[in-house]
């Protein structure tokens, strides 16, 4: 990065470059964030983008700042831009935070790096109930990478006994609601 821009290589301007609060951000959690889909986890891009491209933020499709800010909306995240870089884009009008809206996409893949998104956030324990609705969705892969989320949130594996995401859906049933007593309180 700072091959290209000097200017950041010092620590302090590259600090006050990612704006108050964000001290521990480095630029690849800005400019390569993790959306790409590997074996068994999210992984950075290798696109280096912008945060502000108006193609993602006016989808509501995955950004940089939302897969931090999971709570805050596409239009917390387009006043932000406009406030700290002088970025002007068009609102959204969700009103949901972005990992909720994520969650309930029809977008598998949306469903998919939001479960991964909470299992890297503070906010994963919060979302477990959502979290864990996600282990019943219809498609097999999508419950496959919740259940690794729901894992990394607990801090331990689901045994097939507790949770099988390729068993039929009347046993997935019976394991959900079994799950769902142990872990939602």
């Amino acid at each position: 990065c700072t091959g290209c821009h000097a200017a950041l290589a010092d620590a302090a301007t590259a600090r006050a470059h990612a704006g108050d609060g964000h001290a521990a951000v480095t630029c690849l959690d800005c400019h390569m964030a993790k959306v790409v889909m590997g074996i068994d986890r999210f992984v950075r891009t290798h696109r280096i983008a912008s945060p502000s491209d108006p193609r993602l933020l006016g989808a509501a499709a995955p950004n940089a700042c939302n897969l931090c800010h999971l709570d805050r909306t596409i239009d917390w995240t387009i006043d932000a831009l406009a406030e700290r870089w002088d970025v002007h884009l068009p609102a959204s009008g969700d009103e949901r935070g972005a990992g909720e809206a994520w969650l309930a996409s029809r977008e598998p893949g949306l469903r998919v790096l939001a479960a991964a998104a909470y299992a890297r956030s503070p906010l994963g324990r919060a979302a477990l109930p959502e979290l864990v609705r996600g282990l019943d969705d219809p498609l097999a892969y999508v419950r496959a990478w919740t259940a690794f989320a729901v894992e990394d949130v607990l801090g331990r594996r689901l045994g097939l006994a507790e949770y099988d995401p390729r068993a039929p859906a009347a046993l997935r049933a019976r394991q959900l609601a079994a799950l769902r007593a142990r872990v939602i309180r």
